[in-house]
């Protein structure tokens, strides 16, 4: 950010984008971003697409493409890339990153943890599925064959877990005091009170989503995104459709990170709208506020373009019947407005 001739601050960040202005109108722009949270485009709040960006695995860029902007700085892994002397070093706040060089300008501070692995090694040589959030230490993220650890309230002992769950394959009791190996550390999960993990003797921070190399624990804080409500929406996702992951309040939690590239365009439509004060199905299908139907193009225009340049056939699908239905919604909601019937719900 830069603070220009009259003192505002220029392009203030969010979480997921910034804000640029027009005198005193201010515009947002939104960060479409893959599984290792890289800044692949660059949406307006009109959904009109101002940046694309194509990264080699290593970070480095191989095509940015700006439309009518100039370009903005947070790419890889959504930190700054630092142009200046041409060093082209992404900024990660502990250290600097070379993406030509596939290294750290500086030690992990965090280096005596990895006694195998060089201090200036960039996620442990394992850059295509790793990240690394702050130039100190690097997790693992895999969606198929992982094991989910949340901790469920109604289950307090093998009975209980009996009688909820059943006897299915995929899911198993985990007991008070069980001590699991994962990634080379001891995790010892707790149920007294709301649960709790300790990691080699020190306990987890009971809020954060732990992500590593084939399991995924989640925190157990009201506040935290309770395990039991993720990969419970349409086709299998977590954040299409009208039922997203919750908190254990009960309330939308949007702390878990979504699944497949289909889902991107629908977490970041159910963030605004959020920003507008709409959820569920009937903000979803009557809404007519000028907010919520920003949301439903932005969805349907990124979904489009998903349809054409996922990986999967089924994510190909998954964003073609996603893009359909809301462009019959939003046909719907323009056709309400114009004849007065359309309600808004967040008045």
């Amino acid at each position: 950010m830069r603070i220009p001739k009259n003192h505002r601050t220029e392009k203030p960040l969010f979480d997921g984008g910034y804000v640029t202005f027009e005198g005193a109108t201010p515009k947002y722009h939104f960060y479409v971003q893959d599984h290792l949270g890289n800044n692949r485009a660059v949406v307006s709040q009109t959904g009109v697409v101002e940046q694309q960006t194509q990264y080699y695995p290593s970070g480095a860029i191989m095509t940015s493409i700006s439309f009518g902007l100039s370009q903005q700085p947070y790419l890889y892994s959504g930190k700054e890339l630092d142009r200046m002397h041409a060093l082209d070093w992404y900024d990660f706040g502990a250290r600097h990153y070379d993406a030509a060089l596939l290294r750290w300008q500086s030690i992990d501070p965090m280096c005596e943890k990895y006694y195998h692995i060089s201090p200036y090694a960039f996620c442990a040589n394992n850059f295509v599925n790793a990240f690394d959030p702050d130039g100190r230490d690097w997790v693992v993220r895999e969606y198929d064959g992982k094991d989910e650890y949340y901790f469920d309230r109604e289950v307090r002992s093998a009975e209980a877990f009996h009688n909820k769950y059943g006897n299915k394959d995929n899911m198993r009791y985990i007991a008070d005091g069980t001590k699991v190996t994962l990634d080379g550390s001891e995790y010892v999960f707790s149920n007294e009170g709301n649960g709790s993990v300790s990691i080699d003797g020190a306990k987890k921070d009971d809020y954060p989503i732990l992500y590593g190399d084939k399991y995924t624990i989640f925190g157990t804080a009201d506040e935290s995104c309770n395990g039991e409500t993720v990969h419970q929406n349409l086709m299998g996702t977590s954040y299409t459709g009208g039922t997203n992951p919750e908190d254990y309040n009960g309330k939308d939690n949007y702390q878990y990170h979504p699944d497949f590239p289909s889902e991107y365009g629908s977490y970041m439509h159910d963030l605004m709208y959020f920003n507008n004060s709409a959820e569920g199905w009937q903000d979803a299908l009557f809404n007519t506020s000028t907010g919520v139907i920003k949301a439903d193009l932005l969805l349907v225009q990124y979904n489009m373009w998903n349809a054409s340049n996922s990986n999967t056939l089924t994510d190909r699908m998954r964003s073609q019947l996603t893009a359909i239905a809301f462009s019959s919604i939003i046909l719907s909601k323009l056709l309400m407005r114009s004849i007065g019937i359309g309600y808004n719900y967040t008045k």
